[in-house]
């Protein structure tokens, strides 16, 4: 009677082996992609609206220059120099944008974004229909201060930050100079806490604090906008009617801001 011939012991030993090997390239074929990959993707996930250009480096570290655009618009906008960068064995990755950086981190309670200097131009954000504000007509520039946000596994969101309204103008107000304009926020499950402030020293002047809760699911949000505002020179005669949508005129170009939504 014939018995099956056993195999080789060291053939059988030797898989491991060859999954590990196998494993190992490709981690390093991976790592090759380049960064047009990432390009690639970004320009689909943005649905053609934004695009990096001339990206050079690998997929998990590379560099570019990132062009974005309206919606309905043939015109690109071009943000700066981009770089980005993945740590894996810190759970975290990084991005820089003209003189900006963004770090997103995974921690053991959640994620946290922060984010400093980095700087848009305002119509790109503003005229996002999100917003369902005008699409066009907006000026200046958006500088993210000192941003942090955090999402926690709990679902407890926690955002503060300074937002700067650079050159500040929009097509709602004649497009006259608002001067440099600054919000700084705190948004916690609670709702949304800003102190608005800045301007043009001596003809806009404002100072004010928006509050903003979430109500019922489906039905939006209710808010208040309280604080003073200032005009002078041709600012009272330009703005003076506008103000007053959402202010009581209290003599020498002075409001009270009295506004609120529900």
């Amino acid at each position: 009677m014939r018995h099956p011939r056993p195999r080789p012991a060291g053939r059988a030993a030797n898989w491991p082996r060859r999954l590990l090997i196998l494993g190992l390239c490709g981690l390093l074929g991976l790592a090759q992609l380049p960064a047009s990959w990432p390009a690639a993707a970004l320009n689909a996930a943005c649905a053609g609206q934004c695009r990096i250009a001339e990206a050079d480096g690998a997929w998990w570290q590379g560099r570019g220059r990132l062009f974005a655009r309206l919606p309905d618009s043939d015109s690109w906008h071009d943000l700066g120099p981009l770089a980005w960068q993945l740590k894996p064995f810190s759970a975290s990755s990084e991005i820089r944008l003209g003189d900006g950086r963004a770090t997103l981190a995974l921690a053991g309670d959640g994620l946290h974004l922060n984010a400093d200097g980095v700087v848009l131009p305002a119509a790109l954000l503003l005229a996002q229909p999100a917003l369902k504000l005008p699409g066009s007509g907006w000026q200046g520039h958006l500088d993210i201060r000192q941003s942090t946000t955090h999402w926690s596994f709990a679902g407890i969101p926690d955002s503060r930050g300074q937002l700067f309204w650079r050159g500040a103008a929009s097509g709602l107000l004649e497009d006259y100079p608002l001067g440099d304009l600054e919000i700084d926020w705190a948004y916690q499950t609670d709702g949304l806490q800003a102190r608005l402030g800045g301007g043009r020293p001596g003809i806009i002047e404002l100072d004010g604090q928006l509050t903003l809760h979430g109500k019922n699911a489906g039905r939006g949000w209710q808010g208040k906008l309280t604080g003073e505002a200032r005009l002078a020179n041709d600012a009272e005669n330009r703005l003076g009617r506008y103000l007053q949508l959402i202010a009581q005129p209290l003599g020498t170009g002075r409001y009270r801001l009295d506004w609120s939504a529900t």
